[in-house]
């Protein structure tokens, strides 16, 4: 076996040497307080400043475009932690929030 399998995924590496801590979507749920049948809906890129959510990126050979929305219905939806962190810019003020329905409502949590 290669030494890269023998470390781990390599998402699980990455989230270790940031110092995150890895938790499946049962304990945040329980965490946040959330019903049992509170839906996972993805990892989000949020903006605090101005409220917005990341939709789209256009990435091309000469430019990378990135588009927002205003409601987290429409925001681009990560599987992974590891995947919404690694296009969100910390300089720009974006984090990764994780999205929830609960059937009447979205809700978003800071992870």
């Amino acid at each position: 076996m290669g030494q890269a399998k023998q470390r781990g995924a390599k998402a699980d590496r990455v989230a270790e040497a940031l110092g995150l801590k890895k938790r499946n979507v049962n304990e945040l749920k329980k965490e946040l307080r959330l019903p049992d049948d509170a839906e996972f809906c993805g990892y989000l890129v949020h903006i605090k400043s101005s409220d917005e959510f990341l939709h789209e990126i256009i990435d091309t050979p000469s430019a990378v475009q990135r588009k927002f929305s205003k409601t987290p219905e429409l925001a681009k939806r990560f599987e992974e932690f590891i995947d919404a962190y690694e296009v969100a810019r910390k300089e720009k003020d974006e984090i990764v929030v994780i999205l929830f329905d609960i059937g009447k409502q979205l809700v978003i949590f800071e992870v």
